[in-house]
């Protein structure tokens, strides 16, 4: 009955002209009240904004999930209504803390895919959260039932690719190539625009990590890297410079490709992919010769002059501390 209901029949009173967030439990009628909180939530004003937040924060901590789980769609809004409430009530942490917190109580195990993953991990790529955002992300989904939690392949591909960008935020490549494998290997006839997006930062996070296109599972679709070879033929160019080892050909290849790498909004990783070609050749001059200046070694990596001593410098300093800080992290494992 309440799923019949349109929004406007859900934001009127009673006929005894009573608001049913006052006549209904929040945690005895969790079902009806989710339906009346989130739509009054959806039509708030300056003015009782943070009231009605206040009432859909104590329904998060209270509400019964075997109710709630008979109207998977409806929880979606649980996150739509936060949205519009955002600039009244302070920092995006309330926004996003309070949908983290209904996935954990939504679901038996963190490990199964709910509807509001991938909103909870878009919201925290969008406002940056990358080191709040691991209450959730860290727990692999193990499950999904598409049944039980109204989720489809769109919300697995958006919740893996977003959750694989918090990874990259937080600087762990390995976790984010995992999750962005998942992505691309999905079952797919017509590769996804989302499956094509996570191939390019998995071809640039495999360069920075292992200096070539790590191979992905067998049962990936040969449609996915023939759509990719077509259409972003760009990237494996810059990653056959890479893995020859070309840096001028690659730094070509990128100020050709700047603006669209720009637009795909992979310019950053694209130049650490340089950096990690930097440091591979200046590996390669400790195995070619027994002492090299760091003059020379600076006219090696770039003859015409534009990288300085300092700069190399600088790298052998980060070389050095990124080899202490995998030692460490062996020695910790």
């Amino acid at each position: 009955m309440l799923s019949s209901l349109n929004e406007e029949q859900l934001q009127s009173n009673t006929t005894q002209n009573l608001d049913p967030l006052t006549i209904l439990s929040p945690s005895t009628h969790s079902l009806g009240y989710l339906y009346f909180i989130t739509a009054r939530c959806c039509i708030a004003t300056s003015e009782n904004a943070q009231q009605l937040f206040e009432l859909l924060y104590h329904f998060i901590t209270v509400f019964d999930a075997a109710q709630v789980l008979r109207a998977p769609a409806r929880s979606k809004f649980v996150f739509y209504v936060m949205v519009p409430m955002n600039p009244t009530i302070s920092g995006p942490l309330l926004v996003v803390e309070p949908v983290a917190k209904f996935i954990q109580r939504l679901t038996p195990s963190l490990n199964i895919l709910t509807p509001l993953h991938s909103y909870f991990a878009k919201a925290c790529v969008i406002n940056r959260m990358y080191k709040y955002s691991h209450c959730i992300i860290d727990q692999a989904i193990e499950q999904i039932n598409a049944t039980a939690y109204h989720v489809t392949i769109l919300d697995y591909l958006e919740y893996h690719y977003n959750a694989s960008l918090l990874y990259i935020g937080s600087k762990q490549y390995e976790r984010a190539l995992e999750l962005l494998s998942l992505v691309i290997s999905a079952p797919a006839t017509v590769p996804s625009a989302i499956q094509l997006e996570a191939y390019k930062k998995y071809i640039l996070l495999s360069l920075i990590q292992d200096g070539k296109i790590r191979p992905l599972p067998k049962y990936t679709a040969s449609i996915i890297e023939k759509t990719m070879e077509l259409q972003h033929f760009h990237y494996f160019s810059l990653a056959k410079a890479f893995e020859n080892n070309q840096l001028d050909e690659f730094d070509q290849l990128l100020q050709w490709c700047h603006l669209a790498m720009k637009d795909d909004q992979n310019l950053g990783l694209a130049k650490q992919c340089t950096r990690a070609l930097q440091f591979r050749k200046i590996n390669t001059f400790t195995k070619v010769y027994k002492r090299v200046g760091i003059q020379d070694m600076a006219l090696k990596l770039d003859p015409k002059g534009t990288t300085s001593a300092l700069e190399v410098e600088h790298m052998l300093v980060s070389m050095v501390g990124l080899s202490l800080s995998l030692l460490l992290l062996k020695r910790k494992t």
